[in-house]
């Protein structure tokens, strides 16, 4: 019965870690396009 606990935790730990580096990478791309438009801006 611990047994199954532990690994329902994991999962459920692994899967708020995939969430997680999920929306930060979305962070990242949404900021690298936003300076990326600005350079691009400032060029024209």
């Amino acid at each position: 019965m611990n047994l199954k606990i532990s690994d329902n935790v994991e999962i459920d730990r692994n899967s708020i870690v995939i969430k997680g580096y999920r929306s930060f990478c979305q962070l990242a791309l949404r900021l690298s396009a936003r300076f990326y438009a600005s350079e691009v801006s400032k060029l024209w």
